[in-house]
């Protein structure tokens, strides 16, 4: 067998330690187990749909929050619940949105009516819920 030492794996490279994150993650759920709050871990902290697995499958978790609909599609084949962080506004976003919503439990945030008539217009186009959350005045006075 060829073992490979961590002074030899060429950088930049993500390494994980395996057994603290499942210890990390395991932690975190047990934490929220009994308690009325419920988990909903940021994709893009990891990028890695296998930990995104994990966090799912420790329990404590409502779903997964991605920051693009980009990430949002990556997690879409094994999560049912998903926000989408950050306010989406372009035709062609706002359709992929809407598509997903064809199979998930999809939320999006937005900050002005221009973002909510955009999502709102691809949802009724595609003929799917797609559930909203309003950024009240986040420091760009919309």
């Amino acid at each position: 067998m060829n073992v490979m030492h961590i002074s030899d794996v060429p950088t930049p490279a993500l390494t994980v330690d395996v057994t603290a994150m499942g210890r990390n993650i395991a932690t975190m759920a047990a934490f929220f187990k009994d308690g009325a709050c419920r988990l909903r871990p940021h994709f893009k902290a990891h990028k890695t749909p296998e930990i995104a697995r994990r966090q799912l499958a420790a329990g404590s978790v409502v779903g997964l929050t991605c920051a693009t609909v980009a990430e949002a599609e990556v997690v879409a084949p094994f999560c049912q619940d998903i926000l989408v962080a950050n306010e989406v506004v372009t035709p062609d976003k706002c359709r992929r949105l809407a598509a997903l919503a064809r199979t998930a439990r999809l939320t999006v945030a937005v900050d002005s009516t221009a973002g909510l008539e955009a999502v709102a217009a691809a949802a009724a186009g595609a003929g799917v819920i797609v559930h909203v959350l309003v950024d009240v005045n986040v420091g760009q006075n919309r």
